[in-house]
C-alpha cells in the first residue's frame, strides 16, 4: 500500500510506499536528535507524479543535534549509482524535526533552494519531506 499527497491546487502528487514510511518512522522516533536522509524514486512521464520507492538513513558523515540536522554524503554516490541503473534517481531529501511541528525552517527552505540550483543534484524541483512531533 502507499501514500498519496497532492499539492493543494492538485497538479502534483507524491505517492511513497508504506515501506519508507515506516523506514522512516522508525530512525526518526528512536531519535533524539534531527536526523534525515535523500528520497530515491522516479517520476510518471509528464513529471506529475514523484514515486518515491527508496529513501535513506543518515550518512555516516552527518551532523544531528536537536534542533540541527546537516546530511552528510558518505556512501550516497554508490546508492544514486547502483538506483540510476535501474531508473530510479535523486527525488529530494527527508528530516525530521522531533516534538515540534514539520513546517520547514528558513534553513530548510535554504538548502532545498540551493539544491534546486546545484546541477550536480539534476533535480531541478526537489521534494522536501518533514516528520515532525513525536511518536
Amino acid at each position: 500500500m502507499n501514500k498519496l499527497y497532492c499539492s493543494d491546487d492538485n497538479l502534483f502528487t507524491v505517492n511513497i510506499t508504506d515501506d519508507c514510511i515506516n523506514y522512516i518512522k522508525e530512525l526518526s522516533f528512536n531519535s533524539q536528535n534531527e536526523t534525515g536522509g535523500i528520497l530515491i524514486g522516479n517520476y510518471q512521464n509528464d513529471y506529475s507524479v514523484a514515486y518515491i520507492s527508496l529513501i535513506t538513513g543518515p550518512p555516516k558523515d552527518s551532523k544531528k543535534a536537536r534542533f540541527t540536522f546537516t546530511r552528510g554524503v558518505s556512501g550516497l554516490s554508490k546508492i544514486l549509482d547502483e538506483n540510476w541503473g535501474v531508473g530510479k534517481y535523486y527525488l529530494g531529501e527527508w528530516h525530521f524535526h522531533p516534538g515540534t511541528s514539520p513546517e520547514p525552517s528558513r534553513q530548510d527552505v535554504n538548502q532545498i533552494h540551493q539544491i534546486s540550483q546545484t546541477g550536480k543534484y539534476e533535480c531541478p524541483e526537489p521534494i522536501l519531506l518533514i516528520i515532525g512531533g513525536t511518536k
